[in-house]
């Protein structure tokens, strides 16, 4: 799906912001399904929503370190499995996955919209 909206000449700011929408959708299903096994289903939404972001927020993430490519990729994976931990100790502790999922996809939103103005200064 990422490879097809590419092709489209969707940019990677507009593919992060419809994964952020999909993550949303994906939250307040699982928010809404979570005491049942019918929360696999919305599931499929943040999985979606995962795989068009991660690749299109890596690739912004990494243009201006394409001299150290490698060591500048492992450091923001380190990173992001680290937001991911926290994000799951988060849910642990707040006892709703719905709810952290929901958080987390509006601070997603909040952040796209806050890198696209800055990016848009200095362009």
């Amino acid at each position: 799906m990422n490879k097809k909206l590419i092709h489209l000449n969707f940019s990677a700011h507009r593919l992060i912001y419809i994964s952020s929408a999909i993550s949303i959708i994906g939250a307040l299903g699982m928010f809404i399904l979570q005491g049942s096994l019918w929360f696999l289903f919305p599931m499929l939404f943040i999985l979606i929503a995962f795989s068009i972001a991660i690749p299109n927020i890596l690739s912004q993430a990494l243009i201006k370190y394409k001299d150290v490519v490698g060591t500048a990729g492992a450091l923001f994976g380190l990173l992001y499995y680290t937001l991911i931990g926290l994000g799951l100790t988060a849910s642990g502790w707040i006892q709703d996955f719905g709810l952290v999922l929901i958080i987390s996809s509006l601070l997603a939103i909040l952040f796209a919209g806050a890198y696209k103005k800055s990016t848009s200064r200095t362009h």
